[in-house]
């Protein structure tokens, strides 16, 4: 870890600091020695003399992480339409395209070199344009275009079940690039994405087993 050294001119005085974003008159530690941080933190210091306090001095500190490669020994072509989500523990979760095998690929990086693939392969463009969420209990959610079908649909999956499950989000003929998904504080999903049919945005809101229209509108629109 990195090691971070705080110190006062003025005789006498203490200091206090907070490693959690408050201001350390609130449960503050007393530095006694350098603090050791391993990754990104913001540090709040006020020095403490004669019953005054110091004004706030903050300031934040970035801790590099190490470059992860995924699939680098790979001869498929992967790695487009990537995506990413990090969870509650600070894990990254990421979605991208196999154009080789054409179908969508999951992967942690912390505990995986490779993705898994999680939708059919070899059905046309069955994975591109994903968009990946990850909900309170840390399953993940994905939205994707699958051009297998038609002019191509909007399909959607996720391991909220403790396995992977895909399941056609709007079976519009036309819809499903561009998608981006969020998952709200009740793990409710929602996607917005391109209907190229009609030339405007959807937006679309969970269950994964009934999806209900919220809007469509023209982009272009707004700024007439």
């Amino acid at each position: 870890g990195q090691k971070i050294a705080l110190a006062c001119t003025t005789e006498g005085s203490i200091i206090k600091y907070n490693l959690n974003g408050d201001d350390p008159n609130i449960s503050p530690y007393l530095y006694t020695e350098p603090i050791t941080i391993t990754s990104t933190k913001t540090i709040n210091a006020r020095a403490y003399v004669s019953g005054y306090y110091s004004s706030l001095t903050s300031e934040t500190f970035i801790i590099s992480t190490k470059i992860t490669t995924i699939d680098a020994n790979n001869s498929d072509i992967a790695g487009e339409y990537c995506s990413i989500a990090i969870d509650k523990n600070d894990n990254p979760h990421i979605v991208y395209f196999d154009r080789t095998n054409k179908c969508i690929r999951y992967v942690q990086p912390s505990s995986e070199s490779e993705g898994r693939q999680i939708s059919s392969g070899n059905i046309g463009n069955n994975g591109g344009y994903c968009s990946i969420a990850i909900d309170r209990n840390n399953k993940s959610h994905v939205s994707y275009f699958h051009g297998g079908i038609g002019n191509g649909i909007l399909r959607y999956a996720t391991n909220a079940s403790g396995t992977w499950v895909n399941s056609n989000a709007d079976e519009t003929d036309g819809v499903g690039k561009y998608t981006s998904i969020y998952v709200n504080p009740s793990n409710i999903p929602y996607i917005s994405y391109y209907d190229s049919t009609n030339k405007y945005i959807k937006i679309i809101k969970g269950p994964s087993t009934s999806w209900t229209d919220i809007t469509t509108f023209d982009a272009n629109s707004l700024y007439k």
